[in-house]
């Protein structure tokens, strides 16, 4: 969100720039999904760990200097957005894939909800902070400091090397991926479609491939165009704008934090149904922001849609680690991310391109209706009662 505000305050993007910067944000995942998968089924982890926030660190701080030097355009922020998603999903998958590795099952659950917590802390802080330093200072110093805290990880991760739990998966090695046959190791095609068909054979997968590719096609249709909307139509500041996203964060916290207990107390296949309606009614929301209680109505509006992708987020990531062998475990991580998050490049787009030709207003209207359609859909696949109890 902090690219997009920059582009907007900064560069003066149109509506059909914001589709295109909000599409570079996944198409990696489109593209390149399938390939880092194998990767990081077949190298170390921790060293994607690393290795991703120390690329992430160098590409922002050379992007800070361009703008400072006065050499930055909205075709650079496209490239550098893109850069930035790219090791986002090696970041994303290695951990997908190293938690199981290094903590018990019956842990899965947990850490899940504690690592999507603080991701959503982090969307608290950090839209707002990046709104406001827009303005108290420049873009230069914002993707500076967002820089310096990809370098803050990677020290974390070097020096927190944990140890080898007791009860571990079948007591693997610590960030050692399982043998995998020699002629699997060379063939990466044949590596990745064994990812792939895994999934897509799977019934429970394949529920979830296919409709949390349709909730984010929609919601990067939101996403494309929110700043725009929030800035034009409703008038709102780049520091309202970052608190009212800042707002959205704590409901991501919220609802990362009651993921397990929620799936304990009506089951995680009801939360998986329902969850997602939580989501949708708050991005409804959005079109009941009028005048001064904008900034109101947009924050209950990402409270409301951060608490119900929360829940949803952390039970579907537990549920897709426990039905994954660990050899496929990246495999089938990238082929999800794939399908929710390459999509996501299609709805960006489709988001700017309805903008631009029937208004701002519109776009938000065809994307919320396709959340509900997703609600809908994951109601008619019998995911509730597909999917046991938290404590199967």
């Amino acid at each position: 969100m902090s690219f997009q505000v920059i582009a907007v305050r900064a560069l003066h993007a149109t509506a059909s720039q914001m589709g295109v910067l909000t599409a570079f944000e996944t198409v990696p995942y489109l593209v390149l999904g399938l390939f880092i998968g194998v990767l990081v089924d077949h190298t170390s982890n921790r060293r994607l760990l690393i290795g991703s926030d120390l690329a992430r660190l160098v590409v922002l701080v050379g992007a800070s200097y361009l703008a400072v030097s006065g050499r930055i355009n909205i075709q650079i922020m496209w490239a550098v957005v893109c850069v930035i998603s790219t090791f986002n999903l090696v970041f994303d998958a290695a951990l997908g894939a190293y938690v199981p590795k290094v903590l018990a099952r019956s842990q899965w659950l947990r850490a899940n909800s504690r690592l999507s917590a603080t991701q959503s802390g982090s969307e608290v802080a950090g839209p707002g902070l990046a709104g406001y330093m827009l303005q108290a200072i420049s873009a230069p110093a914002v993707m500076l400091i967002d820089g310096v805290t990809y370098g803050v990880s990677a020290m974390c991760i070097l020096v927190g090397k944990p140890n080898q739990p007791s009860g571990v998966s079948g007591g693997r090695e610590l960030d050692k991926n399982p043998i995998v046959p020699p002629e699997v190791r060379m063939n990466v095609w044949l590596s990745m479609r064994q990812g792939a068909s895994f999934v897509f054979r799977h019934r429970i997968l394949r529920i979830f491939a296919i409709w949390t590719a349709v909730w984010n096609f929609s919601w990067s249709a939101v996403l494309a165009v929110f700043v725009l909307y929030a800035t034009h139509i409703l008038m709102m500041s780049p520091g309202s704008i970052g608190l009212a996203v800042a707002v959205g964060g704590i409901g991501g916290i919220l609802g990362s934090s009651m993921a397990g207990r929620l799936a304990k107390r009506w089951s995680r296949g009801r939360v998986l149904v329902f969850a997602p309606l939580i989501g949708a009614s708050g991005g409804a929301l959005l079109f009941a922001a009028r005048g001064a209680r904008a900034l109101i109505v947009v924050a209950d509006a990402m409270l409301f849609y951060s608490l119900g992708e929360g829940a949803f987020g952390v039970n579907i990531q537990t549920c897709r680690q426990e039905l994954t062998p660990a050899n496929l475990m990246g495999r089938m991580d990238t082929t999800m991310r794939v399908c929710f998050r390459g999509m996501a490049s299609l709805g960006a787009l489709a988001g700017g391109l309805v903008g631009s030709k029937f208004g701002l207003r519109a776009a938000i209207l065809a994307g919320v209706c396709g959340l509900f359609i997703t609600v809908v859909g994951l109601y008619c696949s019998g995911l509730a009662d597909l999917v046991g109890d938290a404590n199967d």
